[in-house]
């Protein structure tokens, strides 16, 4: 039994490639754990096809031998067990699994990739899911529900959002997201500033009818609206500092140059965020915000602001519930939407309530220890893989 992914060095896993640096692009890495449980089984397989991105093919006529060549260097040193194409995919074995992340969605003739493999399709389920859930919908309908299981960081079978599409039919293993080492509590509550630090990338973007409808149903210009709150009221509030940086794709009417000044703007933007020394950063403050997205699904860095040993605000959407969050006792919660009065209001009051926020500091530090167990977190990715 063997464990293909697709282009695996494309997904900024455990390295940069050759095509990451000459297109300027820096690829997610937060999944690398899975890869690497994955080959230290010494039974990874990789399914090698042309490349998703719209660079390589812009720049390069022949993307498919840079990919060929792009994957050779990538995978010196590294154990691949056996390598197929989308011609030879059905050499594969009905034991044999295929991960798909939500970014490998993307590729616009995924189905005359993947569809003649033979085992079972795994849907590693991350926060792309709010602009790729029609395509996993397909993928769980074009090879029916007993031969798809997905992998997520919360459940997803109770999120109200996707309740009543394919996607939720399907087997689930909720595994969670392992925390580096790297966020630690190293300040006391009494050192840190009695301040609340607004955190997570603002992003604009024109998406597909269906989500643009939604979001236009809901009145939300993107999709965090939290994080658009924030941004734009924080200068109103002396106890709010913001770090949202704000990345504006919405220019497919401008021109050529136009296009690529603000490509060149949202990219240092970008890079500045990246920058920054997060861990150093959360231990200053006593509050911190990251909003989730939209559609109820939790992002990472909720979990490196409970480890980092700040104090979570949040609001009573389901992605604070389904990673088991519970206010008042390891976060806090504004109630449904943000408020900026609120947040002024806890900050505020801290001086009178000191003891049950150290207790709700306790109390998230311990919840953010579970996310820093990479063993066990190894363990249940290896049992779902069925490689233990």
């Amino acid at each position: 039994m063997l464990v293909y992914f697709i282009n695996p060095h494309q997904n900024g896993t455990l390295g940069r490639t050759f095509s990451n640096i000459v297109t300027f692009r820096h690829t997610a890495s937060k999944m690398n754990f899975i890869f690497k449980v994955v080959m230290d089984s010494g039974r990874m397989g990789v399914l090698q096809t042309n490349c998703r991105f719209p660079e390589m093919s812009r720049f390069f006529p022949k993307a498919e031998i840079i990919n060929k060549i792009d994957l050779r260097l990538w995978s010196i040193n590294k154990v691949i067990k056996k390598t197929i194409d989308k011609k030879s995919v059905k050499t594969s074995s009905q034991e044999d699994y295929l991960f798909l992340t939500t970014k490998d969605t993307k590729y616009p003739d995924l189905f005359s990739i993947i569809g003649g493999f033979n085992g079972k399709i795994v849907l590693l389920l991350d926060d792309h899911l709010f602009s790729t859930y029609k395509l996993v919908n397909k993928i769980v309908e074009y090879f029916g529900v007993s031969r798809v299981k997905t992998f997520s960081i919360a459940p997803i079978k109770e999120n109200p959002y996707f309740q009543k599409m394919p996607l939720s039919k399907v087997e689930e293993m909720v595994i969670g997201w392992p925390v580096s080492q790297r966020f630690l509590s190293v300040n006391k509550y009494k050192d840190r500033d009695n301040k609340v630090l607004a955190l997570g990338a603002l992003t604009y973007r024109i998406f597909d009818n269906d989500l643009m409808n939604t979001l236009i149903s809901k009145r939300f210009n993107c999709v965090h609206p939290d994080r658009e709150y924030l941004h734009h009221n924080s200068y109103n509030s002396l106890h709010i500092d913001s770090k949202i940086p704000v990345r504006d794709y919405r220019f497919d009417g401008e021109g050529i140059i136009v296009k690529l000044l603000r490509r060149a703007l949202n990219k240092y933007v970008t890079l500045q965020y990246y920058k920054i020394d997060m861990p150093k950063l959360m231990n200053k403050y006593r509050f911190i915000i990251y909003p989730p997205l939209f559609n109820h699904l939790p992002c990472l860095g909720m979990l490196e602001a409970m480890a980092s040993g700040a104090i979570l605000i949040g609001t009573n959407s389901y992605a604070y519930k389904s990673l088991g969050l519970i206010d008042g006792y390891n976060y806090i919660s504004v109630g449904d939407s943000m408020d900026l009065n609120k947040i002024n209001s806890i900050v505020e009051s801290e001086l009178y309530n000191r003891g049950k926020y150290i207790d709700i500091q306790k109390n998230s530090l311990k919840f953010a220890e579970k996310y820093k167990d990479a063993e066990s977190i190894k363990n249940t990715i290896m049992n779902g893989l069925s490689l233990l």
